[in-house]
């Protein structure tokens, strides 16, 4: 079983973060006019850019649930781009990763071994799971990555006042992130991909919520994924823990 798309889903939990100080949702008199000023509007609402890039490792664990799917599932990850994430069932145990190239590892219960592949290089397997190994979202030093970035103005997405922007990466791939005028989160992601690394593109709209402080920063516990042409619910993902800066052993990082 395939389960690349839980990668990617991942990915903005990573970066979002908070200090107390934005947890007030201030009216604001002015309207942000370049992508350039609401990234910086975020990085004062998630306690700095320096801070921001001070997290040098992550560990989270939680459960992930897709259709009738209820798994456990636990990350590793290390800057700039290594990561081992974990999905747990009672028939079987899917594991992948980056270790400089992508991996995957399934086990059925009761089997002794399991069986370790290597993604072919360009396939839509590895580019999913190296586009999320990325220790940073995609609009964070999005010009010295090479991307481009669009502020694609002022809209509602639910009950919110949100301002767009569209990231345009240098392999072709286009992710629009939702910041809260107000308190400058980043409340949603938007993004086109196939279901499990399979089939055609499907565009989603996963929401962020749920928000605790790990290590004094504020960061978002739980996100729900929807189908953004029929509004069904694609996965769900709820963290029980979010660690920073903890040690990570070598093999937390590499294949079984």
């Amino acid at each position: 079983m395939r389960v690349t798309g839980l990668v990617v889903m991942v990915g903005a939990f990573a970066t979002v973060a908070c200090t107390p100080a934005t947890l007030s949702r201030k009216r604001e008199s002015e309207t942000l006019r370049s992508v350039d000023q609401v990234i910086a509007r975020y990085y004062e609402a998630v306690g700095g850019y320096e801070r921001l890039k001070a997290v040098r490792t992550r560990h989270m664990r939680g459960r992930y649930h897709e259709g009738s799917l209820d798994a456990a599932t636990e990350i590793f990850q290390e800057r700039p781009q290594l990561r081992r994430v974990s999905v747990l069932t009672p028939k079987w145990e899917h594991i992948e990763g980056f270790d400089g190239q992508t991996w995957e590892y399934h086990r059925d219960a009761g089997s002794a071994t399991g069986h370790l592949t290597r993604d072919t290089l360009g396939g839509p397997a590895e580019l999913a799971q190296r586009r999320g190994s990325e220790f940073d979202e995609s609009f964070v030093d999005y010009s010295q990555r090479g991307f481009t970035a669009t502020l694609l103005g002022r809209e509602r997405l639910r009950d919110l006042d949100v301002y767009r922007v569209r990231i345009i990466r240098t392999d072709g791939w286009t992710l629009d992130y939702y910041f809260d005028v107000h308190s400058h989160l980043l409340v949603a992601l938007r993004k086109a991909m196939p279901l499990h690394a399979t089939g055609p593109d499907v565009e989603s709209l996963t929401f962020y919520s749920d928000w605790r402080f790990v290590s004094a920063l504020l960061v978002p516990f739980s996100g729900e994924e929807r189908n953004v042409k029929t509004g069904a619910v694609l996965s769900t993902l709820a963290w029980d823990l979010i660690e920073y800066n903890v040690p990570i052993r070598r093999q937390d990082l590499l294949p079984p």
